[in-house]
């Protein structure tokens, strides 16, 4: 019996040991397996990491290819004074290869891009920015992993985003395999990416004439800003304020110039030769007849224009024909802009950034217009750009004023109704038609400048 039992006992303790003996045999393949295994995981995630990388730095790099693209193309247009035949192809081509229509370089006055050099090379300009560039230099970077990587860039494009953002856009195939075999992607991914033209030279002005160069930003004001508004008063004339106080004596006042305009509270009795010798007078009340007062003038404020209106303040005093409005404005941005600062405003009337490069004055949606100015207008017959609104692409399109252009007030030779109505000097000149499609404001409206035209031509 006792033998029976040791027997049975043996056999358990053999047939346990064979089956931990096949688990551990078991376990050990396990763990060899999963040893061999982890460096291809390892392996595999990180090729999806790469491609992840590439995504992202795909659409960081078509804003830097494509800003760098437009910077170029605007260098050829404004220093060789060539227009661009079709400018999203042509920018296409640049962010793609760093050439245009298969050249890689051109001409550009001595210094322009480099000091005694006179071409420009658009793989300088771009900083080896464009498409191919960035996918040789992933390519060399992928192979140092044993990746073989390929990258294709097509249908790269450029388009207005926003009147001075341009939308960069291209397809990217990707192709990356691992040479030992952990894993392999192909993805065809749409890329975009922003371009800010803010500070880029615009091509309509070199192309109209090689000598205008202005850059691109933004008008920061309004071109006219209200100072007070009155109640009363008749005629118009802009000048330098002479501030008498609330109540000057009428001796104070005498000796008047008809290039300022006279600021007082209250008009004193017995002035009337003293008012008058000034250019206009802005005042509260007057103990002498109103009738007396032959300048332009405007009254009765809610506000002390003596505390208002400091000496030496250009001011432009209007006063509507139609006796609506009575106010001081300052036009000082106006004339600025019309004397060479030359900011920019969204239209839809004019051409966009790209048309412009085109040397094209087509309407679009995302357009943008400034002034030509002084210099440039008397730089031609005066004669010549007598019908023509000073809106660029009008002016330079040489397009007469459709509904009539419009001299302003308070801008320069358009100082009183004598300089303004001499046709011997040149005016800033404004046309009425209208800014946005499908909507009725004008130029004349956008600007604010509906109730400072002197006359209809």
């Amino acid at each position: 019996m006792n033998t029976r039992k040791g027997f049975f006992f043996t056999l358990l303790i053999v047939i346990l040991f064979f089956y931990m003996l096949s688990s551990i045999r078991t376990w050990v393949k396990g763990e060899h397996d999963a040893l061999l295994e982890e460096p291809m995981r390892l392996r595999e995630a990180s090729l999806t990491s790469f491609q992840r990388g590439v995504e992202i730095d795909a659409a960081r790099v078509a804003a830097i290819a494509g800003t760098n693209a437009l910077q170029a193309v605007d260098t050829l247009v404004a220093y060789n004074v060539t227009r661009l035949g079709n400018a999203t192809r042509e920018v296409g081509e640049v962010m793609q290869n760093s050439t245009l229509n298969g050249s890689a370089c051109f001409g550009v006055p001595i210094g322009t891009c480099m000091a005694g050099s006179p071409s420009c090379c658009y793989a300088n300009q771009t900083q080896k920015a464009a498409f191919r560039w960035w996918g040789d230099r992933l390519t060399e970077e992928f192979a140092q992993y044993d990746v073989a990587a390929a990258f294709s860039e097509t249908n790269a494009a450029v388009y207005m985003q926003s009147p001075y953002s341009a939308r960069v856009s291209f397809n990217l195939t990707l192709s990356m395999n691992d040479s030992r075999g952990a894993a392999s992607y192909f993805r065809v991914i749409a890329v975009v990416g922003d371009a800010n033209i803010a500070g880029l030279e615009d091509p309509l002005f070199p192309l109209a004439n090689s000598s205008l160069h202005r850059n691109i930003t933004a008008c920061a004001a309004s071109p006219v800003s209200p100072l007070a508004v009155g109640s009363n008063g008749t005629g118009w004339v802009y000048g330098n304020v002479t501030n008498k106080g609330s109540a000057p004596a009428c001796g104070s006042i005498a000796g008047g110039d008809k290039a300022k305009i006279l600021v007082l509270g209250t008009v004193p009795t017995g002035c009337d030769s003293a008012v008058n010798s000034f250019g206009g007078v802005i005042f509260n009340a007057s103990s002498m007849a109103i009738a007396n007062i032959t300048v332009p003038n405007t009254y009765n404020y809610t506000v002390d224009t003596t505390a208002l209106l400091a000496n030496g303040t250009y001011v432009l005093l209007n006063n509507n024909d139609d006796g609506s409005r009575h106010e001081i404005l300052n036009v000082s941005v106006l004339r600025g802009v019309a004397n060479g600062t030359g900011c920019y405003s969204p239209t839809q009337a004019g051409p966009d950034f790209l048309r412009r490069l085109e040397n094209s004055s087509a309407a679009s949606v995302r357009g943008i217009e400034s002034f030509v100015n002084f210099t440039i207008v008397n730089g031609a017959d005066v004669g010549a750009a007598a019908n023509r609104s000073w809106v660029d692409y009008y002016y330079f399109n040489s397009t007469a004023c459709g509904g009539g252009c419009y001299r302003i007030r308070g801008t320069q030779n358009c100082e009183n109704t004598t300089q303004c109505a001499d046709n011997a000097l040149s005016h800033f000149r404004l046309d009425n038609r209208t800014t946005l499609y499908n909507l009725t404001q004008t130029h004349l409206q956008y600007y604010g400048l509906e109730n400072l035209t002197y006359n209809q031509e």
